[in-house]
């Protein structure tokens, strides 16, 4: 089962494996960060620098629980990942509200939020792995995965 903080190695093209931190964990779903880090030894995880976040994406543990993701290690999740919130519409109007990770409705939506928050979206596990491998120009990138990338904006 995973849990948060959890570091894992996620299969990002080429046979590499890029190195993933679970940020947040709800049930069977996940927060999971990739991160700018080059080569890594598992061996070294307590002390290597995780480097620019790439990725910020909610995705299934399907991929954990087959052992196609490997859990490497564990370490306290950077407090500079902000967790997102997401658009969501609410009633028969369709009046838009935000949504915190978990679900929770925060409150009705500000212009401001309606300009930066995308709606609610998880990806798949293999989804997650083709946006590696293109990242890494084993693939070939897809306009989806722009989404995908830490700090994009809505679109």
């Amino acid at each position: 089962m995973i849990g948060k903080g959890d570091l894992i190695a996620v299969p990002g093209g080429q046979g590499q494996r890029v190195l993933g931190q679970a940020i947040e964990v709800m049930g069977g779903v996940f927060l999971l960060a990739t991160f700018e880090v080059g080569r890594w030894d598992a061996r070294q995880l307590d002390s290597i620098e995780l480097g620019a976040l790439v990725f910020l994406v909610q995705t299934m543990d399907q991929a954990v629980r087959d052992g196609r993701w490997e859990i490497v290690g564990n370490r306290v999740p950077d407090v500079g990942i902000e967790v997102p919130r997401y658009l969501v519409p609410v009633g028969l109007g369709g009046e838009l509200f935000v949504q915190d990770l978990y679900g929770e409705i925060v409150g009705p939506a500000t212009a401001e939020d309606v300009a930066s928050l995308a709606p609610y979206k998880s990806y798949s596990p293999a989804l997650v792995e083709w946006a590696l491998a293109a990242r890494a120009g084993a693939e070939e990138w897809l306009d989806r995965f722009d989404e995908m990338l830490a700090g994009s904006s809505p679109s």
